[in-house]
C-alpha cells in the first residue's frame, strides 16, 4: 500500500477521472496540475482532501513532446474538507498541522489515452527552534549569582552581630 501511495501510474484515465478534468490534447500547465491534484485526492484511503501550496514554474523553454505531456512539480498540504465533499479546494482551508506533501509528476494525453504520473514524497515537519536570550553575566551568570548570595549572606551575619 505504501508503494501505491508513493508512486501512482494511471493509463486510461478517462475510466476514473470525468471529461472535464481531462487534460486537452493541447495542454496547459494549469489543466495537468487540476487534474494531477483532482486524481490525488481520489486516492482511497484519505480523509482530507490537499491542495496546491506552492507550485515550481514549469521550464521556460518546452520540448516538442511538452505539447502532449506535462511535466509538473509542486507541494501539497492537507485541508480541512473531507474527500467525500465536492467544494472547490480554493475554498478549503489548510489544517493548522496538516501533512505537506512534495510531488513531481507528468501528465500526458496521447491519442485519447491520459496518463498520469505522480511520485509525492512527505516533508518532515520543521523542527522547533528556541531563541537563546543573553543575559549579562551578574544576573546570569550561576557563579557569580551564588557568590553575591554568599557575599550578602555574610554582611547579613555581620550587621546582626554587631
Amino acid at each position: 500500500m505504501e508503494h501505491f501511495t508513493k508512486l501512482l501510474l494511471l493509463a486510461g484515465a478517462t475510466a476514473v477521472l470525468p471529461p472535464r478534468v481531462l487534460p486537452q490534447p493541447s495542454l496547459s500547465y494549469e489543466k495537468a496540475l487540476s487534474a494531477v491534484i483532482h486524481f490525488y485526492n481520489q486516492v482511497p484511503g484519505r480523509e482530507n482532501a490537499f491542495r496546491v501550496l506552492q507550485v515550481r514554474s514549469p521550464p521556460s523553454i518546452q520540448p516538442l513532446q511538452e505539447q502532449t505531456q506535462k511535466l509538473l512539480s509542486f507541494t501539497l498540504k492537507e485541508t480541512v474538507c473531507p474527500v467525500t465533499e465536492e467544494l472547490p479546494l480554493d475554498q478549503c482551508d489548510f489544517k493548522t498541522d496538516g501533512l505537506v506533501k512534495e510531488c513531481q509528476g507528468s501528465v500526458s494525453n496521447e491519442q485519447d489515452i491520459a496518463a498520469i504520473i505522480l511520485t509525492c514524497d512527505p516533508v518532515p515537519p520543521e523542527p522547533l527552534r528556541f531563541k537563546r536570550i543573553r543575559c549579562p553575566p551578574r544576573i546570569c551568570n550561576v557563579h557569580n549569582l551564588l557568590r553575591s548570595l554568599h557575599s550578602t549572606m555574610w554582611k547579613g551575619k555581620l550587621i546582626s552581630l554587631s
